[in-house]
């Protein structure tokens, strides 16, 4: 199974079929299942959504205000996507990135001098790039200081962008953070170790430990820091807007936190 987390919807990949629960307006999720067609990837933002298939192309649904669905007709076999609130990145098998959709903080603006990118993730308006030698870039808006990358960030693993600040997962299984604090997003908790994977919601920040526990920080309205007791045995984790979705050794989904629209309304399979 695989999940995304938007700004007010949820989708999961389950059985060769993609479910959508939450906010639909624009049809960003599907009420109706929809076959998977040998996905590999999803992901979600604030109202649009995109899929990654085996043969490297991309499909997409929901908000195209932005033009953040127009996939390029020319786009070469893709290893990853994300999208941030109005604007979708994706990296090639020859580790290149590639943007669409909103430009005016320069988030699909890709720095010239990149080099070979192995993942990418997007906030709101900023954009940042693992490179294969384990250093981060990050460009578009950092009027907060989420692309003020640290100078001395080597090692790294994974990234999380969330709405304004941007989290690195290094290989010893530390994290650190840096953008906007204006909710403790940045604190990370004194003495964290053993982490393996990393997620980030507007204000939030979600990891998940080798032992398949999860630590969170940042904002607290919505309960969004109040993890239910039966998220244990975890194995991925996905950070919405104001929500969060886990999924557990068992292929059952956890999710908690903002639910106005329904969004922690997990369907029964």
């Amino acid at each position: 199974m695989r999940l995304a987390a938007g700004a007010n919807h949820s989708l999961a990949i389950h059985n060769g079929l993609i479910y959508g629960w939450g906010n639909n307006l624009y049809g960003q999720a599907p009420a109706t299942q929809q076959p998977a067609r040998a996905v590999v990837a999803i992901t979600a933002a604030n109202n649009h959504a995109l899929a990654l298939l085996n043969d490297g192309t991309v499909i997409g649904w929901g908000d195209n205000l932005s033009g953040q669905l127009d996939i390029p007709s020319n786009l070469p076999p893709i290893t990853e996507i994300d999208t941030g609130s109005d604007f979708t990145l994706a990296v090639d098998r020859n580790g290149t990135v590639h943007g669409w959709g909103a430009n005016d903080y320069g988030q699909i603006s890709i720095p010239s001098d990149l080099g070979a990118v192995t993942s990418i993730s997007a906030g709101v308006a900023h954009s940042v790039a693992l490179l294969r030698d384990g250093t981060v870039r990050a460009w578009g808006d950092g009027i907060y200081g989420q692309t003020s990358v640290p100078s001395d960030l080597v090692n790294v693993v994974s990234i999380a962008a969330g709405a304004n600040h941007t989290l690195a997962l290094k290989s010893n299984g530390t994290v650190i953070a840096w953008g906007s604090n204006n909710l403790q997003q940045l604190s990370v908790p004194i003495g964290l170790i053993d982490v393996v994977s990393i997620a980030a919601g507007d204000a939030h920040s979600v990891v998940l430990k080798s032992d398949g526990s999860i630590a969170i920080w940042g904002s607290t309205s919505n309960q969004k820091l109040n993890i239910p007791p039966e998220a244990t045995a975890v194995v991925a984790i996905v950070a919405g807007g104001q929500h969060t979705l886990a999924l557990r050794a068992d292929g059952t989904v956890v999710a908690w936190g903002k639910n106005t629209s329904l969004q922690c309304a997990v369907p029964s399979w």
